[in-house]
């Protein structure tokens, strides 16, 4: 996506498949010390008018015998960050899991085949329940990658022979009801509108919805404006052929950050992008990480604190909102950690779901940025979200 310091530009990158804020790594890193498989910690309940904290992630395949792939879900003690286990809901054919910023709602896409692929919309009960709306809707293709805001976001496949998405649909989620209301679309065959031959590797939203960041094969970012249907492109950045993973549109509106990793060279890189008064990216600059396999970006609230994971381990970046500017702060080799992330409410506590433990691992983050393991709870494996519920009466 941009043209890293000092190395080869990428060339003839291989297809890999898009997911939110996660790609499969590449490369064979050195190794390093493994996460203690000990259980966390039972999390005790949070005083009164506290605000609570639930984690809920995808378990498409589990452990333990009898299991179903479905939905399940955590509180989070903010003191300590232990996790309590509330419950699990078994979800047939469950592909992709988000939790959009207006409401507490869930919505998982849900695939029947390769033909039939919808997004389900779910309310959430006070003690963490997904509770079934009834409502939802049928998208215009095969679900890939899935994001929110104040708007749902899903990845569109034609044909799965490539690895890459070929659309993207958008949806408005109704703030009283959790329904998905006036979908939007470009790209992709199925989708009915041919938008480019080129492919999404990653994408992102802003935090108010209003405008999809798209990598595209052939080293493009796309800028989308979403008020209409079909979307329209607004503006194009042109970069190398690195292949992008990640897209994330820190708080404030004003830059964005991008996780890509140049298979030529065997390194990852942590672009800033600067967006102009109408949401156009322009380069700003780029880190080299550490680590030549990374996987995935997450950001606390404040957008200050960026954290990588690599199949390797984990990289703590500070960023400044004001600046766009980025500095390596703390690294920790691990092996094995590839999943999504998410760092909770309070920004102390960064949780893993791990495709590979089929669980979700636990790291406290210091004030320094460096993270100290607190262990892990299972089940987990899948997309996993946070969503902050009401303080108690």
């Amino acid at each position: 996506m941009f043209d890293p310091p000092h190395r080869p530009r990428a060339r003839g990158c291989r297809a890999v498949a898009p997911i939110v804020l996660v790609l499969a790594g590449c490369g064979q890193p050195a190794a390093g010390p493994e996460l203690a498989q000990r259980p966390l910690a039972a999390a005790t309940p949070p005083p009164v008018s506290a605000p609570l904290t639930r984690l809920y992630t995808l378990t498409r395949t589990l452990s333990e015998p009898g299991d179903e792939p479905g939905i399940a879900w955590y509180e989070v003690d903010e003191r300590t960050g232990a996790l309590a286990r509330l419950g699990r809901m078994p979800l047939a054919n469950a592909q992709t899991l988000a939790a959009p910023t207006n409401g507490p709602y869930l919505h998982a896409s849900t695939c029947k085949g390769s033909k039939r692929c919808e997004v389900q919309s779910f309310n959430l009960h006070p003690d963490g329940r997904p509770l079934a709306t009834g409502s939802s809707v049928v998208l215009p293709g095969n679900a890939g990658a899935i994001t929110a805001a104040d708007r749902i976001g899903v990845a569109l496949y034609d044909d799965s022979s490539t690895g890459y998405a070929a659309g993207l649909v958008t949806y408005t989620v109704d703030a009283g009801t959790g329904y998905l209301v006036r979908p939007a679309t470009f790209g992709g065959r199925s989708a009915g509108y041919s938008h480019s031959p080129r492919m999404i590797q990653a994408f992102g939203l802003d935090s108010r919805g209003s405008r999809a960041y798209v990598c595209e094969t052939g080293g493009q970012m796309v800028t989308h404006v979403l008020d209409g249907d079909p979307i329209v492109p607004l503006g194009r950045t042109s970069g190398n052929s690195d292949v992008a993973v990640a897209v994330l549109a820190p708080p404030g509106g004003r830059y964005l950050n991008v996780l890509s990793r140049s298979t030529e060279a065997k390194a990852g890189y942590l672009a800033t992008f600067a967006l102009d008064a109408s949401g156009v990216p322009a380069f700003q600059g780029a880190l080299a990480s550490t680590f030549a396999d990374p996987v995935g970006l997450a950001q606390d609230g404040t957008g200050r604190r960026v954290f990588l994971s690599a199949a390797s381990g984990f990289e703590t970046y500070s960023f400044d909102p004001q600046t766009g500017q980025s500095a390596l702060v703390a690294r920790l080799p691990l092996r094995d950690q590839e999943g999504p992330m998410v760092v909770d409410a309070t920004g102390r506590f960064l949780y893993v779901s791990r495709r590979n433990h089929r669980d979700i691992a636990a790291f406290a983050i210091e004030p320094s940025g460096e993270l100290r393991a607190l262990g892990s709870q299972g089940p987990g494996g899948g997309d996993l979200v946070s969503v902050v519920v009401p303080a108690r009466n």
